[in-house]
């Protein structure tokens, strides 16, 4: 059955909006500007949210939940929906206290938009678990265990992910460039992302439209490196993913890549060379591939949500975007590693995602506007 994408909410460093998002993405060449210097080095443009009872969190949730309700034309979510929460999961021997709970977005999650009968379920998969979220939303769709999936995530700048971070030895003391040959590490960001998958049949019957079908989507939890920088779980998760949505191998069926790439040394170069791998399977040349994080900063466990959103926008505006501060690009074959946005006629869209502990997943997305279900 296909399952088809109706709605995105987002909210990231340049504010709210997904289109505000990805018109940051095509200028490339600055970060977002530093309005509130208190909150951390990617602050969320013209939001407030520091009061006693509105946490940043629940803001950015609400704003992105508040914008894919309305790009899917619904005024509130189903009673019948399923509801995925992606985030941080509690570490072992860690006090299950409300206070730890509330930190690792654990608590069943309160909105007036959203119908307390709606099951919820919290996934946690590292850094891969919004792409995560959106497979295991896509086989529950296509399996005819429910009509209508909300994935929703958010990532907060917090001390206890920076710590992590920083005891990895993840993070820079500089600016994130990924793929550059200067990168030294990420950088983290605050944001949301909600996303609404239905089924053609349940979008058709309520007078919804979608052109984007999300074709193929793979999960992998096993790594040799614990750090996930394999490239041959790179190239697995990827080409089991693109066959399962039956791209063609040549020319016609070279996808934009949208890369988990958050500027590590090692996690960058191992998904380039898993990738120059994937494309010589497939016999594609010349693959446009740039990465959101040069710009907002890594959203840990919602980072897959912007990634989604850019590839969205560059299938329907036919714009491939940059990759911010990308100046000195690693050697590719196969690969074109974007500093600025090109004009890109793909139909398709690969997005991958990455985490500790051998959390992997791939995603593709697949422009059909010929075949809208409404």
């Amino acid at each position: 059955m296909s399952v088809r994408l109706t709605g995105i909410g987002l909210v990231t460093g340049f504010g709210q909006g997904a289109h505000r998002f990805w018109n940051g993405l095509l200028e490339t060449a600055t970060l977002p500007v530093h309005d509130e210097p208190d909150v951390g080095p990617f602050p969320i443009r013209g939001i407030r949210y520091t009061t006693p009872t509105s946490p940043k969190r629940l803001v950015m949730l609400d704003l992105a939940l508040r914008e894919a309700l309305a790009d899917a034309s619904l005024e509130a979510v189903p009673e019948d929906a399923l509801v995925m929460r992606v985030g941080q999961g509690p570490e072992p021997g860690s006090p299950p206290n409300a206070a730890a709970a509330e930190m690792l977005d654990m608590w069943p999650w309160r909105h007036p938009l959203l119908p307390a009968s709606c099951e919820q379920i919290h996934l946690s998969h590292a850094c891969a678990s919004a792409a995560v979220a959106v497979g295991f939303a896509r086989d529950w769709l296509a399996a005819d265990l429910a009509e209508i999936v909300v994935v929703a995530g958010v990532s907060a700048l917090n001390g206890y992910e920076n710590l992590g971070m920083h005891v990895s030895r993840a993070l820079t003391a500089g600016s994130p460039l990924p793929f550059d040959r200067a990168r030294s590490g990420i950088v983290l960001g605050d944001g949301a992302g909600v996303l609404i998958l239905e089924t053609v049949p349940h979008a058709a019957h309520r007078g919804a439209t979608s052109d984007i079908e999300v074709a193929g989507a793979v999960s992998r939890v096993a790594a040799g490196d614990a750090s996930s920088s394999d490239p041959d779980v790179v190239t697995d998760c990827t080409l089991r993913a693109v066959r399962q949505a039956d791209l063609a191998t040549g020319p016609a069926g070279t996808p934009y890549i949208h890369a988990h790439a958050t500027g590590t040394v090692q996690g960058d170069a191992a998904e380039i060379a898993g990738l120059e791998d994937l494309a010589a399977r497939m016999d594609w040349d010349n693959v446009p591939v740039s990465s959101h994080k040069g710009a907002i900063g890594h959203l840990m466990h919602a980072s897959a949500f912007p990634a989604v959103a850019a590839g969205v926008y560059t299938m329907r505006e036919r714009l491939a975007p940059g990759t911010s501060r990308l100046s000195d690009p690693e050697n590719t074959h196969r690969l074109h590693l974007l500093a600025d946005a090109v004009p890109c006629n793909a139909r398709s869209v690969l997005v991958t995602s990455f985490g500790f502990a051998g959390n992997s997943a791939a995603l593709v997305l697949t422009h059909r506007p010929e075949e809208q279900p409404g």
